[in-house]
């Protein structure tokens, strides 16, 4: 076996000016020939692009002219939301095939020619840009400008597809607008007379309530309590006066009974003496019931009129004078008994004057008959009224005691009437502010779109920028060449100049030995050299020639 060969690792030395200046000119060939493919590569790659014009237009939003303080707008959408309505609907597939198919704008003929109509109408899609630009504001008024550009290859005709979309833009933007009016209007003349049924409904079934529960609302509280108060009033009132008219009653029947004994008396009577002294007393009998009558009437009176009221002053009046008359009766009668000799019996029957006191107590008897059937049906009546009265105070408490029911029902409808009647107030509103805005559409004066500034056939296209592209390709080229560079300095170990000698070895250079190489050789490897390198530069160069020539012939 042979022996092991021991290595030992050496750290490069450090680079310097000369060494990198010695490291470009070992290596250049590696560092100008993929600048040099860069170049071809970039200039062919920068002239086969076609070219691509750029138009656009800028257009504006501006706001309607009547001030929406004053005449609010019913369609209240975000310009966002606007502005992604109007671009979906002109990059709709149906929109953006009728544009490609138009025979004033030939469109995407190279592309339809090898690829379907999809392909087109995507690529299409991809060139055409609506963007929004920053809102600017003017007073009051606040502008959105947005921009619509076409890239296409060809400069007028990308013009005329941006003055294409621009008019459909303004067509679509105010067909819109008036869609939405005349859908809004509508839709609110509809909610609005569904909102006036309802309030019709709410309206007769509160009416049909207050119908069915007349006198049991809540309004009718007080007068239901005053009610009630007056028929407890009356009925007490009542009670009263059926008590007067039994008092009188039971007065009449003790006259009656008093008259019937005094005819009685008169009928048996055998003297003069006693029958006139009935008879006498027959008429204070008669000032009494009269004056006990009238004490009964002031007193009823009384309950209900004050002292100075005509009624009871009169009756006042009047029972003084009956009094006053009951007292001079009594004692003209006391008068006539103690002066009066005893008269002379007669046995041939009744006198004259018997007869008359007679037939005066019949017609008293008759008289106080007539006042008890009076007073009877007076009984009857107060009796029946008394009924009455208290029947309505039973109803009047059943109403009372119903109400609350009632007045939760009640309050219910007139909270469904008052929401029934809001919404019909609000939706009148915007329906009066839809009619308004229709209105504003119709005269011109509503939301339009402005040109700012028109589309104009590019005179230099956009893309692709040749010189960049050039210069990009140079500058990659100089990189992979210093990469490649950089590489092969690496994996080279080799002892380069004096200084790796002197550096790796610790010895003194006393002397420097040129190579030494066949001429022949050297010659021949420097014809390939250069024949290599003629041939890549016309090439090259001929390549860069037919990309221009065919950008210009096309």
């Amino acid at each position: 076996m042979g022996a092991v060969q021991n290595y030992v690792s050496v750290s490069r030395r450090p680079l310097d000016v000369e060494d990198y200046i010695d490291l470009l000119r070992r290596h250049r060939s590696w560092i100008v020939g993929p600048m040099f493919a860069g170049l071809v590569i970039s200039v062919v790659v920068a002239f086969l692009w076609p070219d691509t014009y750029v138009s656009y237009a800028i257009m504006r939003i501006n706001p309607q002219t009547v001030s929406a303080q004053l005449i609010p707008s019913a369609i209240s959408m975000q310009m966002a939301q606007r502005l992604d309505g109007l671009r979906s609907e002109l990059l709709s597939r149906s929109n953006l095939t009728t544009l490609i198919n138009k025979e004033k704008l030939p469109l995407y003929q190279k592309l339809l020619k090898r690829a379907p109509l999809e392909d087109a109408i995507d690529q299409m899609q991809k060139d055409v840009k609506i963007t929004s630009l920053e809102a600017e504001a003017s007073g009051e008024r606040r502008y959105t400008t947005f921009r619509i550009q076409f890239s296409y290859s060809e400069s007028v005709t990308a013009k005329a597809v941006v003055d294409e979309l621009v008019d459909q833009l303004t067509s679509k933007n105010l067909d819109a607008q008036k869609s939405n009016a005349n859908s809004t209007s509508e839709f609110m003349k509809g909610e609005v007379d569904t909102a006036q049924l309802t309030l019709e409904e709410k309206q007769n079934a509160l009416s049909a309530f207050k119908a069915t529960n007349q006198g049991r609302l809540p309004e009718n509280s007080n007068s239901n309590g005053t009610v009630l108060a007056n028929l407890q009033m009356r009925i007490g009132q009542a009670d009263d006066r059926l008590s007067q008219m039994q008092q009188q009653k039971n007065s009449l029947t003790t006259n009656l009974d008093n008259l019937n004994r005094t005819r009685e008396i008169l009928s048996e009577a055998e003297d003069a003496t006693a029958a006139s002294q009935t008879v006498k007393s027959t008429g204070l009998i008669n000032l009494d019931n009269q004056i006990h009558g009238l004490e009964m009437v002031l007193a009823a009176h009384q309950e209900q009129y004050t002292d100075q009221n005509p009624v009871v002053q009169s009756d006042q009046a009047q029972l003084k004078v009956l009094r006053a008359e009951r007292e001079k009766a009594q004692a003209k009668l006391d008068a006539e008994q103690g002066a009066a000799p005893p008269p002379e019996q007669s046995k041939k029957g009744l006198t004259l004057q018997q007869r008359a006191a007679v037939r005066n107590v019949d017609s008293n008897i008759a008289a106080v008959n007539t006042q008890s059937t009076n007073a009877d049906i007076t009984i009857k009546d107060i009796v029946k009224e008394k009924l009455d009265l208290e029947k309505q105070l039973q109803e009047v408490r059943a109403r009372i005691d119903s109400s609350p029911v009632v007045e939760q029902k009640n309050a219910q409808l007139q909270q469904e009437l008052a929401l029934a009647k809001e919404r019909y107030d609000e939706l009148k509103k915007r329906q009066e502010i839809a009619q308004t805005s229709q209105n504003l559409q119709k005269s011109s004066m509503g939301e339009t779109l402005e040109v700012l500034d028109p589309a104009q056939a590019p005179k230099t296209p956009a893309q692709p920028n040749r010189y960049e592209i050039a210069a990009a390709g140079i500058g990659l080229g100089l990189m992979v060449g210093l990469a490649l560079a950089g590489a092969k300095e690496a994996k080279d170990t080799s002892l380069k100049n004096l200084k790796d000698v002197r550096a790796y070895t610790n010895l003194p250079v006393l002397s420097s030995i040129p190579l030494l190489e066949n001429g022949l050789l050297v010659r021949r490897k420097r014809r390939l050299f250069w024949l290599a390198w003629t041939s890549a530069v016309m090439v090259g160069v001929a390549a860069m020639a037919a990309a221009m020539y065919y950008y210009h012939a096309s």
